[in-house]
């Protein structure tokens, strides 16, 4: 959504490391591409210390914003990996960011593996935090090493080299008609120019 405009509090991830390796690099597979000075990284979320992180980031926050209580027993890590039905989901989520699943119900979200983290509105708590602007980012969170690891991709054009080697092409992630007619056309009119001289 963000792609095409609508401001969301949603950031897509992908459960597949070449899905999340190829989003990396998607510029470089441009051959008249000529890179930019930031390298491009890979991001990995483990979901499940990112949601007992939020979740005591939760209890820290209700201290001085009056939240209601999380009605979770605090030793029992397996009550914390899930939310239990006592636990309103909407306030945690307005409050802290949490990883969420979505149905497949597009295509494309399919072909991609897509997972996505939801970022907080209220305001007041990003201000407590200390993250300024309108723009909410993991990496400013205080103690994000815990859920995040960030690897930096030195070679991206000769890892694009690579992945188009091993037949990974634009199609395979966005599985649309016009991506796939596009390459069957560039196939096409390589082979005829191949066979042209």
């Amino acid at each position: 959504m963000q792609h095409n405009g609508l401001a969301t509090r949603l950031l897509d991830w992908s459960e597949e490391a070449i899905t999340a390796l190829f989003f990396a690099i998607i510029y470089y597979f441009n051959q008249d591409y000529a890179g930019d000075e930031k390298l491009p990284c890979i991001w990995i979320l483990r979901p499940n210390r990112m949601k007992i992180y939020s979740l005591e980031l939760y209890e820290e926050l209700r201290k001085h914003f009056h939240f209601p209580r999380v009605k979770e027993h605090p030793d029992s890590i397996a009550s914390l990996l899930r939310l239990s039905p006592k636990v309103n989901r909407k306030i945690l989520y307005d409050i802290v960011p949490m990883p969420t699943l979505a149905p497949y119900i597009h295509e494309r979200i399919q072909a991609q593996s897509g997972v996505f983290t939801l970022f907080p509105i209220r305001r007041e708590c990003c201000d407590y935090l200390g993250i300024q602007g309108e723009q909410f980012s993991l990496e400013d969170l205080p103690g994000v090493d815990e859920f995040l690891l960030k690897i930096v991709i030195l070679e991206p054009k000769h890892v694009s080299l690579q992945l188009k080697q091993m037949g990974i092409k634009l199609s395979m992630f966005f599985p649309e008609i016009p991506n796939v007619s596009r390459e069957i056309e560039d196939r096409y009119l390589r082979q005829i120019k191949k066979y042209a001289y």
